[in-house]
C-alpha cells in the first residue's frame, strides 16, 4: 500500500512538472507571437491555456487585443489583471499606455505614478509621466519628469519631449535647441526635419510680432525663408516679411516726421 501511495505521488508530481513546463512553452510562444505582430495566434493560444487566467495571462490578452484594435476587450483584460494583482508592473504599463492612446490621460496618471513607485528611476515610466502631464497641460511637472528621464537616458524621444514642452510654454529658442539635439540623435519627424524646425521659428516670429518686437520677428521669418524654403511656413513667412517691412517703413516715416 505504501508503495502504491508513493508511486501515485511520484506520478502526480511528474504530471504537475510537465504541466508547468508546457505552460512556460505556451507563454514563450505567446510572447514571441506578440513581438512578431501575430496577435490572433497569441490570443488563440491564450484561450487554450487550461489554467485559470491570472494577472500575467490577462495582461498578455490585453496586449493581443491592443494589436487587434479591440480597445474595449483590452481595457477589460487589463482591469481584471489589476483586480487580481494591483501592483503587477506589466498590467500597469499596458493599461496606462492604452488609456493614453484612448486620450484618457487623467486615468493613466495614477497608474504611471504607482508604476514609478514600484520601478523608481525607470526612464520609460518617467517619459510616459511627462507625456501624461503634457496632455493635461501640467507643463512644469512634465518638464521635471522629462529632466529626470534625461538624466537616465538622453535619447531622441526625451530630447524631443523637452523641446515640445518648451514649445508649448513659449520658450521657442530653447525648444529649437532641444529639437536639434533630438534630430542629431536620429529623430525622424513625420513631416520631416525642416517642417519641425520651421514650425518653431514660425511660432517664435509670431510671438515676437505680438510683443511688438518687429525687427526680431522679421529676422525669425527671414530665417525660415532662407533655411527651410521647401516648407509651407516659408510661403507664409514671405507674407509676414512683406507686412513687417511695410510696417517698419511706416514707423521710420513717423519717426522722421516727429523729428
Amino acid at each position: 500500500m505504501r508503495f502504491l501511495i508513493t508511486g501515485a505521488g511520484f506520478v502526480l508530481a511528474a504530471i504537475s512538472a510537465f504541466s508547468g513546463v508546457r505552460r512556460e512553452v505556451d507563454l514563450d510562444f505567446i510572447r514571441n507571437a506578440l513581438r512578431q505582430g501575430r496577435f490572433s495566434a497569441a490570443l488563440h493560444r491564450l484561450r487554450r491555456l487550461p489554467e485559470k487566467a491570472d494577472a500575467r495571462t490577462l495582461t498578455l490578452q490585453s496586449r493581443a487585443w491592443v494589436g487587434l484594435r479591440g480597445w474595449l476587450q483590452a481595457l477589460d483584460c487589463s482591469r481584471r489583471a489589476l483586480l487580481i494583482d494591483p501592483g503587477y508592473p506589466q498590467a500597469l504599463r499596458v493599461r496606462g499606455m492604452l488609456l493614453l492612446r484612448l486620450r484618457r490621460a487623467r486615468e493613466a496618471l495614477p497608474l504611471f505614478r504607482l508604476l514609478l513607485r514600484i520601478t523608481p528611476g525607470d526612464p520609460f515610466v518617467l517619459q510616459q509621466l511627462s507625456t501624461v502631464c503634457c496632455r493635461l497641460g501640467r507643463y512644469q511637472e512634465a518638464a521635471d519628469f522629462c529632466r529626470r528621464a534625461l538624466r537616465v537616458s538622453s535619447n531622441r524621444w526625451n530630447c524631443y519631449r523637452m523641446g515640445y514642452i518648451f514649445e508649448r510654454t513659449g520658450a521657442y529658442g530653447r525648444a529649437r535647441l532641444w529639437y536639434r539635439r533630438a534630430l542629431a540623435l536620429g529623430l525622424r519627424p513625420r513631416r520631416g526635419r525642416e517642417h519641425l524646425l520651421a514650425r518653431v521659428c514660425w511660432k517664435m516670429g509670431m510671438a515676437l510680432k505680438q510683443n511688438g518686437k518687429i525687427e526680431a520677428a522679421l529676422a525669425s521669418f527671414l530665417r525660415i525663408r532662407r533655411w527651410y524654403p521647401g516648407t509651407p511656413y516659408a510661403r507664409a513667412a514671405t507674407v509676414q516679411i512683406d507686412a513687417l517691412r511695410r510696417l517698419l517703413r511706416v514707423l521710420l516715416r513717423q519717426g522722421s516726421s516727429a523729428d
